[in-house]
This record gives structure tokens, sequence and C-alpha cells, in this order.
């Protein structure tokens, strides 16, 4: 088994319910032989909750701090899935993930260290930087990505495992989460937010315009598919020779 696999299953075991949703596209490019892994994962604190029985959480913050707040969740009985869909790009990246690659690597044996039930609720990490950057700027390695609907348990699925309220960390709320967010409202789950003064607050999420207009944006963003999964792509540069392009 590799040393990538390894990881990726401390992070998504066979037995727990909700591997599925873990995303592999980090693990398989994140090469750990040259990957920083001295040292301990720096600790969070989560005093902003509780475990709860009917509660599903979302942190949603910048680099590695989801990573951080998730294993800190894992100590009071929540389930960490990393849901990072960018490919791992190096100093050339338009969103510098290196932190997560690292925060994922050294957070693995942390988790492992962690007894944990195989149904313990969910907390899904994100990256709130994941949209930033500049789009198409030549010679860059274009990975910025967005979570869609796919990307995570239906409300009826959310509803049989007995979840009734979802709570998101974030300084912000995205437009991308957002809108899944609307639609688990829309089903009956309560949406709360936390922000940076740590409480808990019922959020109404308002209704989207219409989901056209939503994939009209995400189109507008230009993402860009990875060979193998997730995104990112080199975007070619102008060639000194002419009009034509020529590969980052």
């Amino acid at each position: 088994m590799s040393k990538e696999l390894e990881v990726y299953k401390k992070w998504a075991p066979d037995t727990a319910l909700w591997t599925q949703w873990v995303k592999p596209v980090v693990f398989m490019n994140m090469n750990v032989s040259s990957t920083t892994t001295k040292g301990t994962m720096p600790k969070s604190t989560v005093s902003w909750t509780d475990y709860q029985a009917d509660r599903m959480l979302i942190v949603d913050l910048p680099s590695d701090e989801g990573i951080k707040q998730g294993l800190a969740l894992a100590t009071i009985g929540y389930r960490p899935i990393p849901l990072y869909n960018g490919v791992p790009g190096g100093r050339k990246a338009v969103v510098s993930n290196q932190k997560i690659v690292e925060g994922l690597s050294k957070g693995a044996e942390v988790l492992a260290n962690i007894e944990l039930s195989n149904k313990a609720n969910p907390v899904f990490l994100l990256d709130s930087n994941r949209l930033k950057g500049n789009k198409k700027k030549p010679g860059t390695f274009d990975n910025r990505w967005c979570v869609v609907v796919q990307d995570m348990p239906s409300a009826n699925y959310l509803k049989r495992q007995g979840i009734k309220e979802i709570v998101v960390r974030t300084e912000g709320l995205q437009k991308d989460l957002s809108f899944i967010l609307y639609h688990y409202q829309k089903q009956g789950i309560s949406i709360y937010l936390c922000g940076s003064q740590e409480r808990i607050k019922l959020k109404k999420v308002p209704k989207p315009k219409s989901i056209r207009l939503f994939y009209r944006f995400l189109l507008l963003l230009g993402f860009t598919r990875g060979a193998t999964g997730g995104f990112g792509m080199t975007i070619p540069e102008v060639s000194s020779g002419g009009g034509g392009y020529r590969a980052g």
C-alpha cells in the first residue's frame, strides 16, 4: 500500500458511514515522501459546539484551519470528512494548498489515535479560499474549485441518519455552499451559522434566483478540471513567436 493511500485510509476508513464523501484528489496528488511531516499538528479549540446526535457540521475556513478544527471536533465525537477538491499545484498554484496537504498528512496520525464511532456524525471540511485568485493568468496552475450538491449527502439521507440541523463554522457564507444549504433548508433541515465570535445563530438562507443562474455563475468563473479528477490545470502561456499558445 502506498503512503498516500495509507493517509487516505486513515481519513476514510472502509467501515465509517460517511467515507464515500471524502474527496480523494489531494491524497492522490500529495506525494507524501516530499511533504513536510515533521512536528506536531497545531491544536485548535472547539468551544463553539458540543456533540449532538441530530447535528452535522460544516467547517469552511481558510487553508488548513478546517483540518485543525476537524481534528479538534473528532475528539468530541465528530467524523472529519475532507472535501478539498483542488489539485496541489506547488508555487504556481492559484489556490495555495500546501498547508492542506501537510495538514492531512500530519493529521492522519492524530486521527488514527482518536477512537471514533463508525456512525459518528460528520464534519465536512472546506477551504474558504477555494474560489479566490486570478482565474486565467498564463503560466499559473488554476486549481480553484467549488462545492456542488453532488459533493454532499442528500437531505433525505441526512434525515435517515437522524440529522435535523447543520451548523456552518465560517467567516462568510459563499455562494456555492449557500446554494446547497438552501436546498437542505427547503427539505426541513435547520441551518445555523457560527462566525468569529463563536456564537451559533439560526440562519434563513435566501432562495437562489435559479439553478440555471447558479451554474452559469460557476461557468463564468472558468474552473479547469484535472485529468485525474478534481480541479487543476496549467494555463497556457502566449508563445513569443506568434499568436499561438504553448503549454505552461
